[in-house]
């Protein structure tokens, strides 16, 4: 197998990152690694300064890396969002898991990865809201 297995999840701890979560901000970090599930928690094994260390995330924030970069080599996980590569006029797309696959990738989008550009996450704090 030559895909890569990554997880990317947020911790809510210290960190330059906000989102949005249930119409409420939460400051913290997104972590990428492995996945780890608790009856109680989630958490990402990832390393920092060469250390093995594991961070506790927001389980609806756990996304699976999609093995797909956009036209920036930026990796495209499970929830990004990206507007549509024709015009902003279209919207904005979300990637999503259904039925066994990652849906915005089929065949019949009209557009694949490589002309997309990943504009940040479902959770990202929108600038012109009051959350």
């Amino acid at each position: 197998m030559n895909r890569s297995i990554l997880f990317r999840g947020f911790c809510p701890c210290i960190g330059p990152d906000t989102i949005s979560l249930n119409g409420k901000k939460v400051k913290g970090k997104w972590v990428y690694g492995d996945l780890l599930q608790f009856q109680d928690r989630v958490e990402i094994h990832h390393y920092v300064n060469g250390c093995r260390v594991s961070s506790e995330v927001i389980h609806h924030t756990v996304g699976q890396y999609t093995g797909l970069r956009d036209k920036n080599a930026k990796r495209i996980f499970e929830g990004d969002i990206f507007p549509h590569p024709n015009g902003k006029k279209y919207g904005d797309y979300g990637v999503y898991w259904d039925d066994g696959g990652f849906d915005i990738f089929m065949s019949d989008s009209g557009f694949d990865h490589k002309e997309i550009e990943v504009s940040g996450t479902l959770f990202d704090v929108k600038e012109d809201t009051n959350v």
